[in-house]
């Protein structure tokens, strides 16, 4: 079965009409034309290049998209846990710790940083947190994965929630050919 077959039935749900027949990378070429290097068309560029006349193309969004991401490079947070009391203090600490560790070892601020980015640009973007248990089943790993909505991840259009949390369905695939 095709992604359409599959996602139609949800999209009717959600909708009540039936998904439309662009296909994601069409749509995504739509949505992110205002980061191409140029607006026009092929054949303005031929015929701009064929009056003798150079083709030139000033992007004015990508810097504003670099400067809001060095604002978030520069403005991140570590993750800190809180003890529920005094007697709780240590090990707070402690937490806090290995979670700086793990952090730094899976390289989390930089697919946040991405994440934030692909956000800027598109409007959305997720990450898929999972826990790995097949290397070793005593010490797992903690895995950070960005996905692309759309393209790896669809979810229920009727979420409020910014971690997905009342949606009604979270479909994570992946296409292998």
């Amino acid at each position: 079965r095709n992604m359409r077959q599959l996602v139609d039935p949800l999209y009717r749900m959600a909708f009540k009409r039936s998904a439309p027949q662009i296909p994601l990378w069409r749509f995504a070429d739509m949505i992110l034309k205002p980061f191409s290097d140029f607006e026009g068309s092929k054949e303005d560029v031929a015929k701009a290049r064929a009056q003798g006349r150079t083709v030139i193309s000033v992007n004015h969004i990508m810097p504003v998209v670099d400067v809001l991401s060095g604002y978030e490079r520069q403005n991140r947070y570590d993750l800190k846990t809180m003890p529920q009391g005094d007697e709780d203090a240590e090990d707070a600490q402690l937490m806090t710790l290995l979670l700086k560790h793990e952090q730094e070892a899976i390289e989390a601020a930089s697919i946040c940083s991405d994440v934030f980015e692909d956000t800027v640009t598109t409007g959305l973007s997720a990450v898929d947190v999972s826990i790995d248990w097949t290397r070793d089943p005593t010490n797992p790993d903690i895995n950070l994965v960005q996905l692309a909505p759309g393209e790896d991840v669809i979810w229920d259009p009727f979420w409020k929630r910014r971690d997905l949390g009342d949606a009604r369905y979270v479909l994570k695939f992946h296409y292998s050919w």
